[in-house]
C-alpha cells in the first residue's frame, strides 16, 4: 500500500469520539443560542453601491493571519482570469491591488466566508446577460497547477441551475462542504439566486457559523427549490480509497464511517474527481489526527491519486 493516508480506525474510538463531539456540542449550545439571538444578516461587505453587471464571475475569499496573498493564492487567480472570468478577491489584506485581480474588497471577521457569499449575492445583477457563471472559492486549500484549470473545465459542464458543491459531510449530520460553489444561472434563475442566502447570518463565534450556517445551507437551498449537485460524492471516495488501498469492500459497513471528514481522511481520492487541492488546515494542523498526514503542499500535492 505505500505511503498512503489510512483513514480506518476502530469501532471503538470511533465510538468514544462520537459520544465526546455529541456531548461537547450540547454544552456549546447555549453560546450558539446567544449568538443567534444579537448576530443579524445585515450587510457586513463593504461594497460601496457597487453594481455587479458581469457574465462569468469568480469570487475568491482569502484570509491570512499574515494579510498576504501566497504563490498558491496568485496562482488561483491567474488560473480562474485565464479561464475568462472577471475575477473578484475579497480579503482581510491591505493591499490595494493584485496581479489577475479586476475587483478587491476587504472583509471583516463578522460573518466569516458565509457573510460574503450573502452580500455578494446581493449585489449582482443581469442588466441584459441570459446566462451568468457564479464561481464562489475560499482559500483553505491549496492547489495543484492548472487543479483550477481543470476544475473549471469540469464544472462549466454542469447542467444549468443547479448549484455544484465540493464534498458532503455525514459528521455529525448530513451536509455539504461549502469551500466553493459553482452555478449557471439562467435569466429566469437570477432574481431567485440573489435572495437565497438572505438567511445568513454573522455570527461570532466559529461554532455558530459551523451549525447554524454550515450544516444549514443544503437544506436551506433544497427547501428553495433548488438543485443540487456534489462533486466528490461521500459514497464515491470511500470506494476510490477502498478500491487504490485495496481493502474488502466489506470495510464500508464500518458503523464509524461517518467519522470520516473526505478534506481530510480522503484527501488523495479528492483529485479524482478534479478537486487537486488539499485543505491547509491538514497540512499545518491536522486537525482530526490523520495518520501520516502530510507536512507541505508541494509533497501532498505531487501524491494525490493520478
Amino acid at each position: 500500500m505505500g505511503n498512503i493516508v489510512q483513514a480506518s480506525r476502530s469501532s471503538e474510538r470511533g465510538a468514544l469520539i462520537c459520544i465526546l463531539a455529541r456531548t461537547l456540542a450540547f454544552l456549546l449550545w447555549p453560546v450558539v443560542i446567544m449568538d443567534r439571538l444579537v448576530s443579524s444578516n445585515s450587510n457586513k461587505l463593504k461594497l460601496l453601491d457597487f453594481d455587479f453587471n458581469l457574465s462569468r464571475i469568480f469570487i475568491y475569499v482569502h484570509h491570512s493571519e499574515s494579510r498576504l496573498l501566497d504563490d498558491y493564492d496568485k496562482q488561483v487567480l491567474e488560473e480562474a482570469k485565464s479561464s475568462g472570468f472577471s475575477t473578484i478577491l475579497v480579503s482581510n489584506g491591505e493591499f490595494n491591488s493584485a496581479e489577475n485581480t479586476d475587483y478587491i474588497f476587504r472583509k471583516n471577521r463578522f460573518g466569516r466566508d458565509f457573510g460574503v457569499l450573502r452580500d455578494m449575492a446581493r449585489s449582482l445583477t443581469l442588466n441584459g446577460n441570459q446566462t451568468i457563471s457564479f464561481f464562489y472559492l475560499n482559500n483553505s486549500m491549496v492547489w495543484k497547477k492548472n487543479g483550477i484549470f481543470d476544475l473549471i473545465n469540469v464544472l462549466e459542464k454542469s447542467k444549468v441551475n443547479v448549484l455544484v458543491f465540493p464534498t458532503e459531510s455525514f459528521n455529525p449530520v448530513h451536509h455539504v462542504q461549502p469551500y466553493f460553489l459553482f452555478a449557471k444561472l439562467e435569466k429566469d434563475k437570477f432574481n431567485h439566486f440573489s435572495s437565497s442566502f438572505n438567511w445568513i447570518r454573522n455570527f461570532h463565534f466559529r461554532r455558530s457559523l459551523i451549525y447554524l450556517n454550515e450544516y444549514r445551507i443544503a437544506r436551506k437551498l433544497l427547501d428553495n427549490d433548488w438543485k443540487i449537485q456534489v462533486l466528490a460524492p461521500y459514497w464515491k471516495l470511500i470506494e476510490t480509497e477502498n478500491r487504490v488501498r485495496q481493502n474488502k469492500f466489506e470495510e464500508l459497513l464500518d458503523p464509524t464511517y461517518k467519522l470520516y471528514n473526505p478534506t481530510q481522511h480522503m484527501w488523495k481520492s479528492l483529485s479524482k474527481f478534479h478537486i487537486s487541492g488539499i485543505k491547509r488546515s491538514l497540512i499545518f494542523k491536522n486537525p482530526v489526527g490523520v495518520k501520516n498526514s502530510p507536512t507541505n503542499a508541494r509533497d501532498a500535492l505531487a501524491s494525490m491519486y493520478k
